[in-house]
C-alpha cells in the first residue's frame, strides 16, 4: 500500500512540474485571442507582466511593451495637479521580478525610462523606519490624497521579525 501511495504522490508531482512548466512556455509565445464575443466583452486593453509588461487589445496584439517591469505592473492615469506632470501611460511596478520580495517600487513613463523610484533601504529620515527590516509585499497603488493635496503610493509591507 505504501509503495502504491509513493507511486501515486510521484506521478502528481512530476504532473505538477510538467504542467509548470509548459504553462510558462506559453507566456513566451505571442499572445492570441481564442474567444472574443463582440456583443458581450467591454473594450478595452489588458496589462500584465512576465519579465516585461505587456498591454495587449481586444484582438490580443501587442499594443505596448515595457521592458524593465517585474510580474506586478500597475498602468497609471492622471496628471499630477501640483506640478501638471503627465502619468497618463505610466506603469507602475515592483523593482524586482519576484513582487513578493522586492526592494522597491520604480515608475516607468511610456519611453520605458524610470520617472520615479523608491527603495526600501537604510532608515527614512522623515519617518525613522529602518527600511532594512522591511520587504515589499506583492500589492501597492497609487491615490490621490486629498489631505495632503498630492498623490500618495501605498504599498503592503511585512516585517522581519526575529
Amino acid at each position: 500500500m505504501k509503495v502504491i501511495l509513493a507511486i501515486i504522490m510521484m506521478s502528481c508531482f512530476f504532473a505538477i512540474t510538467l504542467c509548470s512548466a509548459h504553462a510558462y512556455d506559453l507566456l513566451e509565445i505571442p499572445t492570441e485571442v481564442l474567444y472574443h464575443d463582440e456583443e458581450s466583452a467591454c473594450n478595452g486593453y489588458t496589462l500584465f507582466g512576465m519579465k516585461k509588461g505587456y498591454l495587449i487589445d481586444m484582438q490580443g496584439r501587442v499594443v505596448k511593451v515595457w521592458s524593465k517591469t517585474g510580474a506586478n505592473p500597475r498602468l497609471l492615469d492622471y496628471i499630477d495637479p501640483a506640478d501638471g506632470s503627465s502619468h497618463v501611460g505610466n506603469v507602475l511596478d515592483s523593482s524586482k521580478a519576484d513582487p513578493s520580495n522586492s526592494e522597491g517600487l520604480v515608475e516607468y513613463n511610456w519611453n520605458d525610462t524610470v520617472v520615479w523610484s523608491f527603495l526600501a533601504s537604510g532608515t527614512d529620515a522623515n519617518t525613522g523606519y529602518d527600511w532594512d527590516d522591511y520587504y515589499l509585499h506583492h500589492d501597492w497603488d497609487r491615490i490621490y490624497n486629498k489631505a495632503l493635496g498630492e498623490y500618495t503610493t501605498l504599498f503592503i509591507a511585512n516585517k522581519v521579525v526575529d
